[in-house]
């Protein structure tokens, strides 16, 4: 602790001073549910997992210590640590609560004074882009902006959320602080101005405004989004990385759901600020998003600060589930409890919140554990016991698998998975702990065990044996749909022999076949297929089923094909193209469902 004091520059009879003045139980009781034990107080750790109370707070010592993981330290140590932060960001936040006013000592280093006034820069214009957007006649279109998107002047406070106006000499954010004694190098610096044209001007212009808080609540950063439909620059673009601000680290809302997320015991990530907002103005407050990139192992960290327990919920697109099966196997490996959230409309949560906040409520309500989630996403129109199927789900699934740290929740997919597509679960365990996601071992098990009659082998026989049907049948056989080419051949014979002789008969068709169809039909007309005998009712039900089922194979066909280009397109980055891919698949996959329905 000495070394920390020592490079802040403040003094350390100050330091004391707060720690005498701050109760550290007070603090420590906005994270952790404390009891009473003797002079002490106890709680589950918010360092680690624990089922039983071991973190233990003695206010007369203002000291911490959990006798689970050893972490130990005084007031100051333990809001660094639970929010992520520095020491003099902690030091200051703890200062404001005290009343007590820093002073920088003669040994302050400039790296102090500069935090200081980067700070400091943040906050005044936060409170600039917020002034605009509700007091100034600047803020006009904006605010229409807002209110045709449904965001409300509760959220509007709660977020701060501000605009920055088209510059100009008159009412930049630029002469704003230079009024107020900062300069240009360092407004540059900590990303406040930029070089356009070989002269500095305000980085955000003519965008909606939301200030990027640190956990304790300081603006350290922004996200400017475009307003105007017919602005050809990025949609969102954020503050650049600076003394204050480091965009791995951060999270958009965190500092307002930061406590439902902790009272709740669960955190719902989603892509975007809209998300967030919309899903807060909905009473979800649980919330929060990455900053605009993938979400990366620091911006996980800080969520398990106040749970373990992680609901993903990514745009509907092909990116953004992509992105979510990437996030789950980061989260699974940090040790977090990972599901998913499907949306039953729209493509992110903002479009199902307006549709109706209680779709949304219902959605979350419903959420699956993630493996389970993704296995039925790869699912949607696939035969389970498919070769196809079961190579997506070693190329798709395994990794992620690798990844779940806690043995339980893993041998509880490993069961899931075995009993979905039929690899054993002896396979699946060897795969994972030799992380080898290759599929030929997966091949021969499947050839193995795929010994189950075909499906048009046994509509051969249900024809032959039952030879009445055929004048309420014949017709509905899905002849492009038949893929053994030897059946094929049989089956367009016996529709056409059967139209031209009156006096049809299975024994005459067979006897004019040549030798590999006449012994395929035999086969057939032998193979045992009913237990009892059949009324002539079961008999044309059990053939429309067949054939039901003939059908509902070739679309599932056609579906695994789409994946597959799907999976190339994912290779090589083609959004658009990947997109069109998937609304085929789902068009098919409606397809199949009509067909299941009937």
């Amino acid at each position: 602790m000495a070394e920390i004091i020592h490079s802040s520059g403040v003094d350390r009879s100050q330091i004391e001073e707060i720690k005498q003045r701050i109760n550290i139980e007070d603090v420590v009781k906005r994270y952790v549910s404390l009891k009473p034990v003797g002079k002490n107080l106890f709680g589950l750790c918010p360092f680690h997992k624990e089922d039983t109370p071991s973190f233990s707070v003695n206010p007369e010592l203002g000291i911490y210590k959990c006798f689970g993981c050893g972490e130990s330290g005084d007031v100051i140590e333990f809001l660094m640590k639970n929010e992520n932060i520095e020491f003099y960001e902690a030091l200051t936040q703890l200062a404001k609560e005290a009343g007590v006013k820093l002073k920088l000592g003669k040994s302050d280093p400039e790296s102090a004074k500069r935090f200081l006034r980067a700070k400091e820069i943040h906050e005044l214009a936060g409170k600039y882009y917020n002034y605009i957007l509700t007091k100034h006649n600047l803020g006009e279109k904006a605010r229409i902006y807002l209110r045709k998107r449904g965001l409300t002047k509760d959220s509007i406070k709660t977020f701060q959320i501000g605009y920055a106006p088209p510059t100009s000499a008159n009412n930049s954010l630029h002469s704003f602080l230079k009024k107020k004694g900062y300069q240009d190098k360092e407004l540059e610096n900590y990303g406040i101005l930029t070089k356009r044209q070989g002269r500095l001007t305000d980085r955000f212009y003519d965008r909606l405004m939301f200030p990027i808080f640190s956990t304790s609540g300081a603006v350290i950063g922004f996200s400017g989004r475009v307003i105007n439909k017919n602005d050809k620059r990025p949609k969102y673009i954020n503050s650049p990385e600076t003394l204050i601000f480091q965009k791995r680290r951060n999270l958009f809302g965190i500092f307002q759901t930061k406590k439902a997320i902790n009272d709740r015991d669960f955190c719902i990530l989603v892509e975007g600020q809209t998300d967030v907002i919309s899903s807060f103005q909905a009473g979800v407050k649980n919330i929060t998003a990455p900053l605009g990139t993938g979400v990366t192992s620091d911006q996980l960290d800080r969520i398990k600060r106040f749970t373990q327990n992680i609901a993903l919920c990514f745009d509907r697109d092909f990116a953004g589930q992509s992105a979510a099966a990437r996030v789950a196997g980061l989260a699974y490996k940090k040790g977090f409890n990972v599901s998913a959230i499907e949306l039953p409309y729209g493509n992110d949560a903002d479009e199902c919140i307006k549709k109706d906040k209680n779709l949304w409520i219902k959605a979350i309500n419903s959420k699956q554990p993630a493996i389970t989630y993704f296995l039925e996403k790869l699912l949607s129109g696939s035969d389970p016991k498919s070769l196809k199927f079961k190579q997506l789900v070693v190329k798709k699934i395994f990794p992620i698998i690798s990844e779940i740290s806690d043995l339980l929740i893993r041998e509880h997919h490993i069961k899931e998975i075995s009993e979905l597509t039929g690899i054993s679960e002896s396979t699946i365990k060897k795969k994972i702990i030799s992380n080898t996601f290759t599929t030929a071992d997966i091949e021969e098990e499947t050839k193995a065990k795929d010994q189950d009659l075909p499906l048009e082998i046994y509509l051969l026989s249900l024809l032959f044996q039952s030879p009445k049907a055929l004048p309420w049948t014949i017709e509905k056989i899905p002849l492009q749909e038949l893929k053994n080419p030897t059946v094929s051949v049989i089956v367009n014979k016996l529709i056409s022999q059967f139209k031209k002789d009156k006096d049809f008969s299975i024994s005459s068709f067979i006897e004019k076949l040549d030798d590999k169809e006449r012994s395929l039909c035999e086969d057939s007309n032998m193979r045992p297929i009913w237990s009892e005998e059949p009324t002539q009712e079961e008999i044309i039900l059990e053939i429309t089923e067949t054939i039901r089922k003939i059908k509902e194979r070739a679309i599932r066909f056609e579906i695994a094909d789409l994946k597959e280009q799907l999976e190339k397109l994912e290779k090589t980055d083609s959004s658009e193209k990947a997109n069109s891919v998937l609304n085929l698949i789902n068009s098919k996959i409606q397809e199949l469902e009509a067909l299941q329905s009937k």
